[in-house]
Parts: C-alpha cells; structure tokens; sequence
C-alpha cells in the first residue's frame, strides 16, 4: 500500500509538472490547437490536422524566439515578450487555480496562490526567451571566436 502511495505522489508531481510546462508554452499551445481544429473543421482528416497543428506550434515559437533575438528595439522587444509572457500567466493561474483548488476549496487563499503561480509561470516564459537570446549569441561568439582562431593560426 505504501508502494501505491508513493508512486501516486510522483504521478501528481509529474502531471503538475506537465500542466507547469505546457502553461509556459501556452501561446505555441494554443496557436497549434488552433490551427489543428480549423484544419479538421475545413474537411482534413486527423493526421493532416495534428500535423499541421504541431507545426503551427512549432513555427511559433521559433519565429517568436527567432524574432526577439534579432531585433534591437527593447520596445518591439517587449510587445513579442508579453504576446508569450500573457497567456502564459493566464494559463499559469488556471491551471494553479485548479490544481490547488482540489486540496483548498474556494478562498482568498486559493486566489493568492494562483495569482502568484502565474507570475512565478510568466517569469518563467519570459527566461525561456531571454535563454534563447543567449544561447544564440553564445552560438555567435564561438563561430566569431572560430574565425579568429583559424585567422591567426
């Protein structure tokens, strides 16, 4: 029985930290699962509709990453961090709201523990952009490094 318990705590822990991670990806989340429903709406059968969803998906998030490695303006910047950053915190309250709310009930404590779930959610969007930028200028400085290396030897 203990055995039963253990393994339940670690499959709690795991779908939390499922629902965590697809919170912050909420955008690319959505855009697929739009795309993948307009698909099957307009007369695709299931394949042709998760595939194009999942590259909906995947096309987002690398243009939105791609795009706010590249440009220079901190206000243009902004507006492509808080299209990921907003619906990551507001899935991040939903889904804090819903887990949580299984062991609280309603409350003033249940609304203060989501809202701060979706700003510890959104925070963690807005790294996952800023780590993107700096493994892409890492990734240039070696390949600038590379070309210095073989110019002087």
């Amino acid at each position: 029985m203990t055995i039963l318990l253990v393994l339940g705590l670690f499959a709690g822990l795991y779908i939390f930290w499922l629902a965590i991670t697809l919170a912050v990806h909420a955008l690319p989340l959505y855009v697929g699962l739009a795309a993948g429903f307009w698909l099957h709406n307009h007369g695709q059968d299931f394949i042709v509709s998760i595939l194009g969803g999942f590259l909906a998906g995947v096309l987002t998030l690398s243009a939105g990453r791609l795009l706010f490695d590249l440009t220079q303006s901190p206000t243009v910047r902004l507006v492509i961090a808080l299209l990921f950053v907003l619906p990551a915190g507001f899935a991040g309250y939903q889904a804090i709201h819903g887990i949580v709310g299984l062991a609280l009930g309603t409350g003033m404590a249940l609304t203060v523990m989501s809202v701060v779930g979706a700003c510890i959610i959104a925070c963690m969007a807005w790294s996952q952009l800023g780590s993107a930028q700096t493994s892409v200028a890492e990734s240039a400085r070696d390949a600038d490094r590379g070309v210095r290396d073989g110019a002087a030897g």
